[in-house]
């Protein structure tokens, strides 16, 4: 403690949970870095107004308490054609949708690859018409995927997934910036170089 004597703490039981993967070739290998100008982004699976837990609640004290929640069937066929799909070799990129939402894993791609993203998020497909801004750019629905391809495997990409789950949402592009329209005709734009800085400024001071 502050008087320098030793104190004894306990630590509750936490369960771990690990999972291991057999890839059968390394070129069925992803990852989150897009690798080419205007390749397209999409994503897979619908996105809800599921905040409740999530890091924008702990931050903003949002009022949402809607948990995200596990759509089984869904999320099992989605990952069954995203499989497929990556062993057809359809995708050149890819990132699930985790804490922080849908903006943390643009953000992630776009530090990554140092290129810009241009995306529209009114494309998105969502689970009902009570979806706000800050829900599309921060809700953490599980099971969904972000994915990079090549203009040329639009088609057979598509022909992959039912239309209901996939959202085209736009392309990835030389300038450092990542660009953002959302509903209502709202849009911002943000500096790759200053998301950078903040994320190692942050990471760096732990």
């Amino acid at each position: 403690n502050k008087s320098n004597k030793k104190i004894k703490i306990s630590i509750p039981p936490t369960l771990l949970i690990s999972s291991i993967g057999i890839i059968k070739s390394y070129h069925n290998l992803l990852s989150i870095v897009p690798q080419t100008t205007d390749d397209y982004i999409y994503i897979i699976g619908r996105t809800g107004d599921e905040m409740g837990g999530s890091e924008f609640t702990k931050v903003f004290g949002h009022k949402n308490n809607n948990v995200p929640q596990v759509d089984r069937q869904n999320a099992k066929r989605n990952y069954n054609n995203f499989s497929k799909a990556n062993q057809e070799r359809l995708i050149t990129s890819a990132i699930s949708i985790g804490l922080g939402g849908l903006s943390i894993s643009l953000a992630k791609m776009a530090i990554a690859s140092q290129m810009g993203l241009k995306v529209n998020l009114r494309n998105i497909i969502k689970t009902n018409t009570n979806i706000k801004n800050s829900h599309i750019l921060f809700s953490e629905s599980q099971s969904r995927i972000i994915t990079t391809i090549s203009p040329s495997k639009r088609k057979n990409f598509e022909n992959c997934f039912e239309k209901k789950q996939l959202s085209f949402i736009g392309k990835v592009t030389k300038s450092k910036k990542i660009i953002c329209v959302m509903q209502k005709k709202e849009k911002f734009e943000i500096n790759i170089n200053s998301l950078e800085d903040k994320y190692k400024k942050d990471l760096f001071s732990l």
